[in-house]
């Protein structure tokens, strides 16, 4: 299934019309085992849903002078964990042992054959460089 688009361009003053065919999109793949093989390892060892962003000790001191666990009213605890995952660099998928940058592009060009999966977005890619995700891969 070729995608074509057209394209116009000026040659002597003349439109001319040039059909060019364009990539496929599939959704992002994140970074998998195939990216880093440390990335199963990561995923069955922690539970949380993503990273990146401040503890919650640091979130809490931060909101209310104050340690998370001295938090007495739940209305104040969840002000903490939401600020927190607003924070977070990446998201984790457990269930299909995947990491997606939280600013993930999710679509990328279908470069995939027999042999290859498609490659994550730049986004995603990034986060492989990322010295807080290197240090949770770990």
């Amino acid at each position: 299934m070729g995608f074509m688009k057209r394209a116009v361009k000026k040659v002597d003053g003349e439109d001319v019309e040039k059909e060019t065919k364009l990539q496929a999109k599939v959704p992002c793949p994140g970074i998998t085992e195939a990216d880093n093989p440390k990335i199963v390892q990561y995923l069955k060892r922690t539970r949380a849903l993503g990273g990146g962003g401040r503890s919650l000790p640091v979130v809490a001191k931060d909101l209310f002078n104050k340690l998370f666990s001295k938090l007495t009213m739940k209305k104040n605890q969840q002000k903490v964990v939401d600020l927190q995952m607003h924070e977070w660099k990446w998201r984790n998928d457990h269930a299909n042992l995947r990491v997606f940058l939280a600013s993930c592009k999710k679509k990328v060009a279908d470069q995939s054959t027999a042999s290859k999966h498609p490659k994550p977005c730049s986004d995603c890619h990034t986060v492989l460089q990322s010295k807080a995700f290197k240090n949770a891969i770990r």
